[in-house]
């Protein structure tokens, strides 16, 4: 890659990242969360992270931790998987929002005057 001139980007567990499925019977959520950015954040945990964008719901969970962060792999039962995905992802968006983690440009939108 310096021969080409390029700069490699940063490695995918460098980064925040969520993952929110849904299943005929289940919600799945995998949040993988560096040091860096626990520390930088305030998140104290990661578990905590999870039990606020699921907002309590009763959640099996497995917690990896490594040398560059903590990753969680979790799910829950549901009746309407599909609506609860799309639940725990805009409360995962709110709470990256209230952490300004995630700013969401309003600019981009096409404003239209009649």
């Amino acid at each position: 890659m310096k021969a080409k001139g390029s700069i490699p980007g940063k490695a995918p567990r460098d980064l925040l990242l969520i993952l929110i499925s849904g299943t005929d019977t289940q919600v799945h959520m995998g949040i993988s969360i560096p040091e860096s950015i626990l520390s930088k954040y305030q998140i104290d945990d990661i578990k905590q992270f999870s039990n606020l964008i699921t907002e309590f719901r009763t959640v099996t969970s497995e917690l990896i931790k490594d040398k560059t962060g903590s990753f969680l792999i979790s799910h829950f039962d549901s009746e309407y998987p599909l609506k609860e995905r799309d639940v725990i992802l805009q409360n995962a968006f709110n709470e990256l929002k209230r952490r300004k983690i995630y700013i969401d440009s309003e600019e981009d939108d096409p404003i239209y005057d009649f």
